[in-house]
């Protein structure tokens, strides 16, 4: 789905090596890049579960890895040279919509930008910090030390886009972002 008042989270599985895919559908529209627990069977469905949010009880419980997905479903919008289809940060997954995840398990690495973080400044986000789920929330949270809701490691820091336009004062704009690559451990 797209919308044009959104600033939502980018998700790149390119960096993924190997992967088993999951079906889910949640309550509510979630962002790329958006980490859950595998539900229950959606009913009438043989394939698609609910994706259930992260909460202090089920990470201090213990979280089968198998069990977590980080929803990646593939964007409408795939030209952003032109301003007008600068429509990636626009792009969500709708609720009550079945949509494609990947099983953490099986993943190395996956790139995400920073509105998948809980993280306001980019000066949190930085190499080397740890990567953790958020209590009650799909977005995760960097933090300087590894904890149970430790899921990866921000290892890299990549530029995406171009700044390929001039405004009337003659500054280049464009479709410039971060996408912070994350090791799975």
């Amino acid at each position: 789905m797209i919308t044009l008042t959104g600033n939502h989270a980018r998700c790149d599985m390119s960096l993924v090596e190997n992967m088993r895919l999951a079906h889910i559908q949640s309550t509510e529209a979630l962002d790329q890049g958006s980490v859950g627990i595998l539900g229950d069977y959606v009913a009438n469905e043989r394939e698609v579960r609910t994706l259930v949010k992260p909460t202090t009880a089920l990470i201090t419980a213990g979280i089968d890895k198998e069990n977590l997905v980080v929803v990646c479903a593939p964007e409408l919008i795939y030209d952003e040279s032109k301003l007008a289809n600068n429509q990636l940060k626009n792009f969500y997954n709708e609720a009550n919509v079945a949509t494609r995840a990947y099983r953490l398990s099986t993943i190395r690495k996956f790139r995400l930008s920073k509105e998948g973080f809980t993280n306001a400044l980019e000066s949190d986000l930085t190499v080397g910090k740890y990567v953790d789920l958020t209590d009650a929330s799909f977005e995760l949270t960097a933090s300087a030390s590894k904890t149970d809701a430790t899921i990866g490691k921000i290892v890299r820091i990549d530029n995406e886009g171009i700044a390929t336009y001039v405004d009337s004062q003659g500054a280049l704009l464009g479709n410039v972002y971060k996408m912070y690559v994350i090791e799975v451990l």
